[in-house]
């Protein structure tokens, strides 16, 4: 499975177990060029959450929060920021990730790991 395809699995399986989990998705793979992409905006009990999606192979030597790096991490707070101000939303927010294991096609689990910045 080449990256792009893996990419697009972990998101559709991300945003379902969002909706599956009481989330209602608000917007998609956002592009906010030149600043960056928000891969999943949602919404539950009044609160924005941003869902960064990363997808890994089963047994990956490296795990979805540690694919994130310092500049990744920077490059997703200005793109929340430009969003929030773009859509003039005053809310409270998090910026989370949805970490995906896929072995094969298959999805083998979906974790959302809370706050990883600070809103």
């Amino acid at each position: 499975m080449e990256k792009g395809e893996l990419g697009r699995l972990g998101e559709e399986a991300a945003a379902r177990f969002l909706r599956e989990t009481g989330y209602k998705v608000l917007a998609r793979n956002v592009n906010l060029l030149p600043i960056g992409e928000l891969d999943i905006v949602a919404e539950r009990e009044g609160i924005i959450h941003f869902f960064e999606v990363r997808t890994a192979k089963q047994n990956s030597p490296v795990s979805p929060l540690e694919s994130l790096s310092h500049s990744k991490l920077k490059k997703l707070k200005r793109a929340v920021e430009a969003y929030l101000k773009k859509e003039g939303i005053k809310k409270e927010y998090t910026v989370n990730l949805v970490a995906v294991e896929v072995k094969g096609e298959e999805v083998v689990s979906v974790e959302v790991i809370p706050h990883i910045l600070e809103g």
